[in-house]
């Protein structure tokens, strides 16, 4: 799940790079989803939500 974390937010800079409110926008996007999630322990519902 980290290593997935860390893709999207390389992804992301890689996108969005020439634009600074994109790239702020999808950093709170990917953290918020990330926090909602973070007590989950049934790998089923890990593996849906991802």
């Amino acid at each position: 799940v980290l290593k997935l974390f860390k893709l999207l937010h390389r992804t992301r800079q890689e996108v969005f790079k020439n634009d600074p409110r994109a790239l702020e926008a999808a950093r709170q996007k990917i953290n918020e989803e990330f926090r909602n999630n973070q007590d989950e322990t049934s790998e089923e519902k890990i593996n849906e939500v991802l």
